[in-house]
């Protein structure tokens, strides 16, 4: 094209099929709209004038009209895509002036009314909406599209809630605030942002004490800054040598919740989709293929996940842009003035670094020979200047390079048989450690053993363990002073940290000396001594403090560690049995029951004298829901190893878990009868899981006894599981049809939620009244707690979560008539449990679509997924689900003609339900009182009763091997 027109190839205005699937996976609950943007943006940025302007051609304005139809098509997208993104006010101007090129273009009119509504001009949103039907009825005669007409209604009753005026977008964020300047990086600080705008993959690579962390995360607070929307998260594994450990770091960074039963990795990836996020991964190389098989998993399965990491090896993924970090550049040898050798970025840190440690000293001219020789022999390593710097307190610049000369080894001549890599830091750190006298050298080791921030208290534990013992506030204060400790927390108690590349040269020292013995078995003690303090659970009451025992997490791992290579297998069960508690009721149950099998090897090899009872016990409690893994062999064997009335009870409840999933409700609930009647909150914990039982079952009197029981029981005895009771109290209202006590039970157990910080159980119990307000049309009271239950999904959510919201989002839009939003919603919600492995939300989900199948007239797909939810629910056993079921594929045989066999389903449903004490159960009764009427209509009263009558004594079962509509594939 000419200087006019469209100047890009005509394959820029085709819709790429990434793009295409990009957006028909995110759907209308979670538009792409920055994508979008980024996509029609520079497009339109290149339209100069009329399309195909200076083309003479019989056919040129046939294909200008088309090219101008696109370019109106791609700028109405836009234009939708900032109202997505409450961009109201600055979207205005474009859409008045379009509106008025276009005046009969209702798409556009439509977008404008929108833009004038959320911009806080309603009077003038009517006005032109009067405007464009006043111009159809003239010009075409005919009126505003239905779509048209919806949005003017929309703006009459205040829909369009006008969007507060643009400030800048508070994202969260767990990027690290570092506390001094960032110098020297300026052209690579630029590169690597730029890599990360277009690249999903970035490792930053180089030498330990190149500044890989530093840039890392001014690069990303640059993009920050700039509002790229990215939310940016920081995992640092400089602390962690368990390759198995990774995802649990990684989650904990990212405030990630899980559940057992589900790989960690999963729920990782499942949180993350749909979400832009920037991940700054931290000291990767001793873990490359752990972290490459976590990178891998997520950028694959999140799109807009973009990934920026740190190592001194590339990470050797497809995709991946290495950056590699080289040391700072340094001046000539030769350089005879200061501004010359200030210039160079090695000397601009070193100067910077030794006016905020020694203000006093002041750099001459007469100092520039020793700058440089200090730069240089340091190899412009940042983290080797910084330490020589923190030596200007009580030495010259000239004394720290007369120094340097006769301790350092530089690259060209290291240490034989030492990895190149090594060589520069490890000079550097053997340079501060001859610098040290003996007793601080011995500090050094002590205080590079805690892995993560750790307390004066612990330090006194291992330094009472040298002899002669060092006094830990000494320790604290030589070390901080030679820069090799840091303040991590100021507080009461302050904590202390090392930087990962010092404390990995003082655990060399240490493993080289005759200390290791002494301080590491005093570190593990003091590591167990702690933990075991957190857990204060006794018959009277539960009483663990679960953050207390994740802030030692770090600490534990090492310790197990220790006690695994001295094959010490009774102490690393003693340990990681401590941690049961929080291995079972945080996403870390995976790592638990790793270290549980670790400790206590295969199941067939144990002799009960040789093992430790609660490590037996956590590790049948921890393979709940795990597939496989001889769950009721392992609980079997704790129950039988228990003593005392809390391990016996916990023993005993994991067996009956397991025996419930294996299908032995009458053996789990003989176990309940004949365990449960102890008192107190253990006794609570059976009537829980006794009351969700005799739910499934449909005996809803005697569940809500036990339930009511085990909410008293509980909540006396301190223990956080007496919400638990809470959503099944909820779920009894439900099936009885009683609105009110539905809400009584649900806000009373979301306030207890918000009390103990439990946002998995809010989000349910939230979904469950959202989905009781839909089926009673309060849709703007459904919706608040939809939008409640969305945010809490979000921040780190389970995938189970995931799945519960989705499904009552679907339920509220087929309650509102959304058919499409709503199936979408379904197969979503099914996917998720299908993922998860549980089946508990799949007879809910197929019974959803099956209903969708029958308004959208499809009889043959609606008995196909009706039929596959009542083979899930009779697997289950669960009442409820069955008899909705039957009366769904009653309403599939109506449909079809077949009132005679309908009615028998729905005397089988009926049967169910009157045993159920539960006749019309709030979420299915219009679709159930629907289906009795057409059938009654279609018989008669006479021969519906007799029909009612006669599939009371229908076998359900035979229903599944033979329902009477054609079947078809359907995998939703």
């Amino acid at each position: 094209m000419g200087a006019t027109g469209w100047r890009s190839t005509p394959s820029a205005w085709t819709p790429h099929a990434s793009t295409v699937a990009a957006g028909s996976a995110a759907g209308p609950w979670r538009p792409v709209t920055r994508a979008r943007l980024r996509t029609t943006s520079p497009l339109l940025a290149e339209w100069r004038g009329d399309a195909l302007q200076d083309v003479d051609a019989p056919w040129a304005a046939v294909e200008a009209q088309l090219l101008e139809e696109h370019r109106l098509s791609t700028i109405e997208d836009r234009c939708e895509a900032e109202l997505t993104l409450g961009r109201h006010r600055s979207v205005v101007p474009d859409l008045e002036r379009l509106a008025a090129t276009h005046p009969l273009r209702e798409r556009l009119q439509g977008l404008l009314l929108r833009a004038l509504a959320g911009a806080g001009r309603q009077a003038d949103a009517l006005t032109a909406y009067d405007r464009v039907r006043s111009r159809l009825a003239e010009e075409l005669g005919m009126d505003p599209s239905a779509e048209l007409q919806r949005i003017h209604t929309e703006v009459l009753t205040q829909r369009h809630e006008p969007t507060p005026a643009p400030h800048p977008p508070v994202r969260a964020t767990t990027l690290p605030v570092p506390a001094s300047s960032f110098v020297g990086r300026r052209s690579e600080l630029e590169r690597v942002a730029e890599l990360l705008r277009t690249e999903r993959i970035v490792t930053i690579t180089g030498p330990g004490g190149a500044g890989k962390t530093r840039l890392a995360i001014e690069a990303s607070r640059s993009l920050e800054a700039a509002g790229d929307g990215e939310v940016a998260a920081f995992v640092e594994l400089g602390n962690v040598v368990d390759p198995a450990a990774v995802p649990a770091v990684a989650a904990a960074a990212l405030g990630i919740r899980g559940q057992a039963g589900t790989p960690l990795t999963e729920v990782i990836a499942g949180a993350l989709c749909g979400r832009e996020t920037r991940l700054v991964v931290d000291n990767c190389e001793h873990l490359l293929d752990a972290v490459a098989e976590l990178v891998d998993h997520v950028t694959v399965r999140c799109p807009r996940v973009r990934l920026l990491a740190t190592s001194r090896e590339p990470l050797g993924l497809a995709g991946e842009v290495v950056w590699p970090l080289d040391t700072l550049p340094v001046p000539p040898a030769d350089t005879g003035d200061l501004a010359t050798a200030a210039a160079a970025p090695a000397v601009e840190l070193l100067l910077s670094r030794v006016a905020a440690a020694a203000p006093e000293l002041q750099p001459t001219e007469g100092d520039t020979a020793a700058i440089v020789r200090i730069v240089r022999e340091l190899d412009g390593l940042p983290l080797a200047i910084e330490l020589a710097a923190a030596r200007t307190r009580v030495m010259s610049l000239a004394e720290i390079a007369e120094r340097l000369s006769d301790r350092f080894v530089l690259l060209a001549g290291g240490r034989r048989g030492s990895p190149a890599r090594h060589q520069a830091l490890a000079s550097t750190l053997e340079w501060s450690w001859d610098l040290l006298a003996e007793g601080e050298r011995r500090a050094w080791m002590i205080a590079s053993v805690p892995v993560g921030p750790f307390t004066t208290e612990l330090l006194a534990a291992l330094c009472a363990a040298v002899d002669p013992p060092l006094d830990p506030l000494e320790v604290v204060a030589a070390l901080t002073d030679r820069s090799l400790l840091r303040v991590a927390v100021r507080g009461n108690p302050s904590r202390y940290e090392m930087l990962s590349t010092i404390r990995e040269f003082g655990q060399q020292q240490l493993a080289a000396s005759e200390l290791e013995p002494a301080v590491r078995a005093a570190h593990a003690a003091a590591a167990h001594t702690a933990v075991a303090a957190l857990d204060r659970c006794s018959v009277e009451a539960w009483d663990v403090d679960l953050d207390g025992q994740r802030d030692w997490l770090p600490d534990v791992r090492a310790a197990l560690r220790w006690h695994a290579a001295r094959g010490e297998r009774r102490q690393m069960q003693r340990l990681a049995a401590r941690l049961g508690w929080l291995y079972y009721l945080t996403a870390l149950s995976g790592e638990g029951l790793r270290l549980l099998d670790a400790a206590l090897g295969p199941l067939a090899d144990l002799e009960p004298p040789d093992v430790e009872p609660d490590a037996v016990l956590w590790a049948a409690g921890l393979r709940i829901g795990e597939p496989a893994v001889n769950g009721l062999a392992w609980a079997e064997l704790a129950a039988s190893l228990a003593d005392g009335p809390v391990r016996r009870t916990l023993a005993h409840g994991f067996l009956a878990a397991h025996r419930v999933l294996s299908g032995d409700l009458e053996g789990t609930m003989a176990l309940i009868q004949r365990e449960a009647a102890i008192g107190g909150w253990l006794e609570g914990l059976w009537r829980s899981l006794e009351g969700k039982l005799l739910t499934i079952l449909g005996q809803l009197d005697a569940a809500e006894s036990a339930l009511l029981l085990a909410e008293e029981l509980l909540t006396e005895g301190g223990s956080w599981t007496s919400m638990l009771a809470g959503d099944t109290l909820v779920q009894l209202a439900l099936l009885r049809g009683d609105i009110d006590a539905v809400r009584r039970a649900a806000q009373r157990g979301i306030r207890t939620c918000i009390d103990h910080r439990s946002p998995d159980l809010e989000t349910e119990l939230r979904c469950l009244l959202a989905m009781a307000e839909a089926a009673v049309d309060e849709h703007a009271r459904a919706a608040v707690e939809l939008d409640r239950a969305r945010e809490l999904a979000d921040h780190g959510g389970p995938v189970m979560a995931e799945a519960i919201v989705a499904q009552a989002e679907a339920y509220a839009l087929a309650r509102r008539g959304d058919v499409p939003a709503a199936r979408e919603r379904w197969r979503e919600a099914l996917s998720l449990h299908h993922w998860t492995g549980f089946a508990c939300g799949r007879p809910f989900g197929l019974w959803g679509l099956g209903h969708l199948a029958l308004q959208d007239g499809d009889p043959v797909e609606a008995g196909q997924l009706l039929s596959e939810s009542l083979a899930v629910a009779l697997e289950r056993h669960d009442q409820d689900a069955i008899a909705a079921a039957l009366e769904g594929l009653a309403a599939v045989e109506v449909a079809t003609g077949q009132a005679e066999r309908a009615v028998e389903l729905l005397g089988a449903a009926q049967r169910r339900r009157e045993q159920m004490g539960a006749p019309a159960p709030l979420l299915n009764r219009e679709y159930a009182a629907a289906t009795w009427e057409q059938v009654r209509d279609a018989l008669g009263a006479p021969r519906f009763a007799a029909g009612l009558e006669a599939g009371g004594t229908l076998e359900v079962s035979r229903l599944v091997a033979a329902p009477s509509a054609q079947q078809r594939p359907v995998r939703p």
